[in-house]
Order: C-alpha cells, then structure tokens, then sequence
C-alpha cells in the first residue's frame, strides 16, 4: 500500500515518519562508502577472473564476464535494500530506506531505485550530480529512484 499525498499526515506527524527525507551531509558519506565498496566487490571479483577473462581469445566471452562483473555492482544495492531496508554505508551513518506509509523497503522498490542508478549515479554521467541536484529540489529530498518506488531516506531512529 502506498500513501497517496492527500491522505499523509501533516506536522510533527510527518516528520516522525520521515517523510521530509535526509540530506545531511551522511546521506551523502553513506553513499560515498557504499559505492566504493561495491566498486571493490566488483574489482576484485573482476581480479580473481582475470586469469580466465585473459586466456580467453573470445570477446563474447569477454564481454559476458564484463557485464556480469558490472551487475555485481547494481546487485550490492538490490540486494541490501531489498532485505535490510539499508546498505552496509546506510547502516554506518544510521540511515534506512522505507515507503512513505514507514514500511521497510520492498524488493520491487529495490529494483526501482536500482534501476535508475544507472542514470543517476552513473560515473559516466555526471557521477553522483543528477541524484543530488533532485534531492535537494524535491519536495521530501527524494533522489529520481525515490520518488518513481515511493520511498525516501531517512534516519534509523
């Protein structure tokens, strides 16, 4: 069930349930954190393949354990919010992803905010600029991902 905006609570009401977002500098630390060590977990999957990728003479095969790498990196994300409503970089500075009604974030909210990293954390687009240039300039302080899934970031508390 997602709550309609009509239907939200107003006042201290709404910021008990979070629902104004978080854009203090730990929301952006935490996702420091957790794309470096996604990028870690992909290179070193990548490092322990390489003898493989290398003795292959075929690009498909190649091009395959490539992708397979990179997918790696958007599954970190899938893979913790979906279960744990967090990231391990969430988790450090007291974060967690929920729906705007306060429940803990589903497995199709997941795939959505995952599925719009590509375009808004993606390094070869401006890095981490488009999310933060929507989070401050929406209403809640939602990233794209956010407001397509109906969730927000807020503090663990």
């Amino acid at each position: 069930m997602v709550a309609r905006a009509d239907t939200l609570p107003s006042g201290p009401e709404l910021s008990d349930l979070g629902l104004n977002g978080y854009t203090r500098p730990e929301r952006y630390f935490a996702a420091i954190f957790d794309n470096f060590f996604a990028f870690l977990i992909m290179m070193c999957v990548a490092v322990a393949l390489s003898e493989n990728i290398q003795s292959s003479k075929s690009g498909l095969v190649n091009a395959i354990v490539g992708f397979g790498v990179g997918v790696l990196y958007f599954a970190y994300f899938l893979m913790f919010e979906s279960i744990i409503s967090s990231t391990p970089g969430k988790l450090i500075f007291s974060l967690r992803v929920q729906h705007l009604n306060g429940t803990k974030c589903s497995f199709r909210a997941a795939v959505i905010r995952t599925l719009t990293r590509f375009i808004e954390v993606n390094p070869f687009f401006f890095g981490c600029l488009p999310a933060a240039i929507v989070v401050r300039c929406s209403g809640r302080n939602q990233r794209w991902g956010d407001l397509l899934a109906n969730t927000i970031v807020t503090d663990k508390k």
